[in-house]
């Protein structure tokens, strides 16, 4: 099947059933998008499911500081499996907060990240990153920025 991406194929998890894979495409542009085209089949039945991450740059800058690209990788399919699993972050206009886990500090010493799920075009907007020992919660002036961000981008029913 031609979907005329370009990427690398790679295993997605071990099972029974062949193909199981996912494809990861990187195209760099303003923001990197990341699309993951998941196969899954049994002898009937084909899903195709495409979540597109996009990164600010101020969030590409900031994830590559705190983690390995290995730990990122399981954090974006974390969140690609399970995007409404951040907590919603109150009067924000529906950015999520996640903790995810910083090499030898664990989860709750670890990093927290700053997301929007926009359902309709199945899209996670990666806005924030940062340890839990430089700043605890977000200011009420960066809720604002960052909801004023989320609101232009999706503007337009993307």
């Amino acid at each position: 099947m031609n979907l005329g991406l370009t990427g690398e194929w790679k295993d997605f998890r071990d099972c029974h059933i062949k193909p199981d894979l996912v494809l990861i495409y990187r195209k760099p542009s303003d923001f990197e998008a990341f699309f993951y085209i998941i196969l899954l089949y049994t002898s009937m039945t084909y899903i195709i499911v495409i979540m597109v991450i996009l990164e600010t740059p101020v969030f590409t800058r900031q994830i590559t500081a705190l983690i390995s690209d290995d730990s990122y990788a399981e954090l974006q399919q974390a969140i690609r499996l399970e995007p409404e699993s951040g907590n919603i972050i109150s009067g924000s206009g529906g950015l999520r907060k996640i903790r995810w886990k910083a090499e030898g500090r664990g989860k709750r010493g670890g990093i927290r990240v700053i997301y929007y799920w926009y359902v309709p075009g199945e899209q996670i907007y990666m806005l924030l990153a940062y340890a839990k020992n430089q700043q605890t919660d977000l200011s009420p002036e960066q809720k604002q920025v960052l909801k004023q961000l989320v609101e232009e981008e999706f503007s337009n029913g993307r």
